[in-house]
């Protein structure tokens, strides 16, 4: 039996200002990735992981999908470029959302509800 790697990925109250910062000043695909986002979802998720404060990024409605979108855009910048088959995903809370999509799931969002 082959051993791949777990790959987790951060769920509610792991939130902080400047999360993502890497990878949006790094990697012009996880940026589009970002902006993209932003119009689904109606926020603008690169100012909100760049330069929102912590009270500011509480509120469930601002903390999932800012969460969610400055993990995936580490993944898309840092992670593998595609993931092993005995490869494992986890995510804590709204973090099995970023863990189904860096798996292969397609995330799709309708009027402004994520689900997989």
């Amino acid at each position: 039996m082959s051993v791949g790697a777990l790959h987790l990925f951060p769920g509610q109250g792991s939130q902080a200002t400047g999360m993502g910062r890497r990878a949006l000043e790094h990697s012009p695909q996880a940026r589009r990735f970002v902006e993209e986002a932003s119009r689904a979802v109606d926020l603008d998720l690169v100012e909100l992981c760049l330069h929102a404060s912590l009270e500011e990024l509480t509120p469930t409605q601002v903390q999932q999908p800012a969460l969610t979108a400055a993990a995936l855009a580490d993944w898309i910048a840092f992670g593998p470029p595609t993931a092993g088959p005995a490869d494992r995903f986890a995510g804590h809370s709204v973090g099995a959302l970023a863990a189904a999509a860096a798996s292969g799931y397609r995330l799709i969002i309708i009027h402004g509800v994520v689900g997989v």
